[in-house]
């Protein structure tokens, strides 16, 4: 086993899915990106 990361656009995911099946690319594909450019937070601010 390597020890690349693979990762993938939201638009590249569908082909990659056609091709190797929904099973497969879900444990090929390391990161999906959605191309998003602004700040994103996941934690909530406290006043």
């Amino acid at each position: 086993m390597k020890n690349d990361t693979i990762v993938v656009t939201a638009k590249e995911t569908i082909d990659v899915v056609k091709q190797k099946g929904i099973k497969r690319a879900a444990i090929e594909v390391d990161v999906v990106t959605t191309g998003t450019f602004g700040p994103m937070c996941s934690y909530a601010y406290t006043l």
